[in-house]
């Protein structure tokens, strides 16, 4: 969060005066008065007079210690209140979900720091400072949801009051995760930050009750004072009456004047001792009483910070680890891969060389029977040419035989 000292824009500034004065006057009777501010500053119109504010019922007003505003009544107060409800702005859904966050997770460092800064701050008063501490770039993008967010609230029924502008909120949030009030402020809804709305009360009402006392302690003298005020005017009092009495000499009244005077010089000598022996004592009391409630305040807000500044150091150190754990379990992650790649590998390698080896046996295998045949056809070939040779060889024979037998016939004497 930024600081709170962060100048408030025209427009800004006509918004919290119109939600302030309209959670407690009629909206007729402010409504001119803060026309004319509009005009004499020349502020745009951004519906912030039109569309008077006025906190939301769903608000847990109370979880800050601050009152609620009037329960709705009969008749024509009743009529205008309803109306005037009808009017939403983006502050009163901002202060809606706040007042919630704020009694749900009252622990969060931002909600107790605002705490510590104002403990004696009543509730708009909280709202509003937390408002103004919001960056520019924040509030833009604040601005930019709660436009949208408003948009579809009145277009449904939640226009007519049927449905509570928080729980809206809470379904829009539901229904656009990139829309997330939470995140743009940077408040998270973490199990640490939890607290029980009734216990936050009890605590705002505590704050409260020692800054009005620590206040009260500071002017425990007025009363003294408003007293020797009166007695001042009551002489006063005498005097004119003197001057101003029945008709008379100018003698007379110049001597009525100067008994008056006499009289009042009188009474303040009498009482100058005694008021200085009770303004010492209230003084002293005074100063005894106002150290002790500024060393306690003192306690508490040191006590607060050690533990904004503990809650600090341990989000930090556990985001380290989450940081370290997630890195670590990148690393195995990133092993394991690797491991598997290199056995994919050395598997599909295996599978290659066992695949080559089986068609390298397949292939000698085949070589083997191609020769075998090879073989086969040559003594085949073999057989069948010495076949034809004895073929021949006997044809041969046969021939020599018939002309040898033939030659011998011829040969024969007749």
């Amino acid at each position: 969060m930024s600081s709170s000292d962060e100048t408030l824009t025209k427009g800004d500034f006509l918004e919290l005066i119109s939600i302030t004065l309209g959670a407690v006057f009629n909206p007729k009777l402010i409504r001119p008065a803060l026309e004319r501010i509009k005009t004499e500053l020349k502020i745009s119109d951004t519906g912030a007079v039109s569309e008077t504010l006025v906190p939301s019922d769903s608000c847990d007003a109370r979880a800050l210690g601050g009152a609620l505003p009037e329960q709705l009544g009969n008749g024509k107060a009743a009529t205008d209140n309803k109306e005037k409800g009808k009017r939403l702005t983006n502050y009163v859904v901002f202060v809606s979900w706040l007042s919630d966050f704020a009694a749900h997770y009252g622990r969060h460092p931002d909600i107790v720091k605002q705490k510590a800064d104002k403990p004696d701050a009543r509730m708009n008063q909280f709202y509003s400072a937390f408002y103004r501490s919001i960056p520019s770039a924040e509030k833009r993008a604040l601005m930019n949801l709660l436009e949208g967010f408003r948009a579809e609230y009145s277009a449904s029924n939640g226009a007519d009051g049927s449905t509570s502008i928080l729980e809206a909120l809470k379904k829009y949030e539901a229904a656009h995760p990139e829309a997330q009030i939470g995140k743009i402020l940077g408040l998270e809804a973490k199990p640490e930050y939890v607290t029980d709305p009734a216990q936050m009360r009890a605590e705002a009402i505590e704050a409260r009750r020692l800054a009005e006392k620590k206040a009260a302690a500071a002017t425990e003298g007025t009363p003294m004072g408003l007293h020797v005020d009166k007695g001042d005017q009551q002489q006063k009092k005498r005097k004119a009456e003197a001057v101003s009495g029945p008709a008379g000499t100018s003698v007379r009244k110049k001597q009525r004047v100067v008994e008056a005077e006499g009289q009042q010089k009188q009474g303040e000598e009498k009482d100058k001792p005694k008021e200085e022996e009770t303004g010492e004592m209230q003084k002293a009391a005074k100063e005894k009483v106002t150290d002790k409630e500024v060393q306690k305040t003192k306690e508490e807000e040191k006590k607060g910070l050690e533990k904004v500044a503990e809650e600090k150091k341990k989000d930090k150190s556990e985001k380290r680890k989450e940081k370290e754990a997630q890195k670590k379990a990148a690393e195995e992650k990133k092993a394991a891969e690797e491991k598997k790649a290199a056995e994919e590998k050395k598997a599909a390698e295996e599978k290659k060389a066992a695949e080559e080896k089986k068609a390298a046996e397949e292939k000698r295998g085949k070589d083997k029977e191609e020769k075998k045949k090879e073989k086969e056809e040559r003594g085949k070939e073999k057989g069948e040419r010495k076949k034809d040779k004895e073929e021949k060889k006997r044809k041969k024979e046969a021939e020599e035989s018939v002309v040898k037998k033939h030659k011998e016939k011829s040969e024969k004497p007749k």
